[in-house]
């Protein structure tokens, strides 16, 4: 109990720090013999100075990208640990990451671990107001505003309009949140996102068209979503916020099967596209190389890899890598 209470402590020392740029103050909580900072994808950094100087540049980067990230008080559940204290870090009042403080008995900080999985962020409850003025939450644009601004996304997403999306997005502010990636912050972020989504779709020969929808998600009724129809099947939804000014503040894609089931069309859902006429032939010819791939390996087991052998098994995938690229460039699926 007393380690907990004093984790609370240092946890809310160190947000209230960081959320003045008060470097001596958060120095001040750092043990000095045996600190780590880590985060997921980046290589852990030990030692109190170098934890410091990965925090100021941290401070200079949002500086730089104009961007408003801020650290809020907030509870979570981690393996055996409940309701652990922990901070939500907040990137434009959206949260973006879980940080977890763990600290000596005499409270000093040996432990900065930051969380960007967004199924982990999710599961952080608030026990404080996600603004730093503490004062009255902005109003939010209204359902007709949101509407809107979901049809427009969805037209210029299936249109692979990327003009269209870039008007839609603020330079720094709009970010891009995923159950089960880190959140993506600014336009030119979330277009080369965006891209990358093209180009493996186009890789893969697999058909992605956003619709529109409505879903019953936290205290909203019926609220404007688009949903995803991968191939003919639905597979997730994105449900937007929008700014003052009509932009896109958020992009949230969520991927879980029971929200996703909730979501209701509001159009049809588009067929999925017809095979291509060679699809057949293409199948039928890769399943005999892929025959006769094996009888080759079956061959070089028992007789040892003999150069007739290995150049037969070279012609083999030669052809393989072939086939793979027709199939994708004619839309044939995997």
């Amino acid at each position: 109990m007393q380690n907990r209470v004093v984790t609370l402590e240092t946890t809310k020392a160190y947000g209230d720090a960081f959320n003045n740029r008060d470097l001596a103050a958060i120095a001040d909580l750092l043990d000095d013999q045996n600190v780590i900072f880590s985060r997921q994808e980046q290589n852990t950094i030990v030692g109190k100075e170098n934890v410091l100087h990965r925090i100021k540049t941290l401070f200079k980067r949002t500086d730089e990208r104009n961007r408003k990230l801020e650290l809020i008080s907030a509870i979570i559940d981690l393996g055996n640990s409940k309701a652990r204290p922990c901070l939500l870090c907040l990137m434009n009042g959206i949260p973006v990451a879980v940080c977890v403080i763990s600290c000596k008995i005499n409270g000093k900080i040996n432990g900065i671990a930051v969380l960007l999985n967004g199924a982990v962020v999710s599961t952080a409850r608030p026990t404080e107001k996600k603004y730093s003025d503490k004062g009255q939450l902005p109003a939010e644009p209204s359902r007709k505003a949101v509407l809107a601004l979901t049809k427009a996304y969805i037209n210029a997403f299936n249109k692979r309009d990327l003009t269209g999306l870039s008007d839609m997005l603020d330079e720094s502010q709009s970010v891009f949140t995923r159950t089960d990636q880190e959140a993506i912050v600014g336009r030119d972020a979330i277009l080369d996102r965006v891209r990358d989504l093209y180009r493996r779709l186009d890789s893969y020969g697999q058909d992605l068209t956003v619709i529109n929808g409505i879903i019953d998600h936290k205290e909203r009724k019926a609220w404007p979503c688009s949903i995803g129809v991968l191939d003919g099947s639905i597979i997730s939804i994105a449900i937007l916020s929008a700014t003052p000014t009509n932009c896109i503040s958020e992009i949230n894609v969520i991927l879980t099967p029971a929200i996703v089931e909730k979501a209701r069309p509001t159009e049809p859902l588009p067929e999925p596209k017809k095979e291509h006429p060679d699809a057949a032939i293409l199948k039928e010819r890769e399943a005999w190389l892929l025959e006769r791939a094996k009888k080759i390996e079956r061959i070089m087991k028992r007789d040892g890899r003999l150069p007739h052998l290995m150049t037969k098994q070279i012609r083999v995938e030669q052809q393989l890598e072939k086939i793979a690229f027709l199939k994708r460039k004619l839309g044939i699926k995997a």
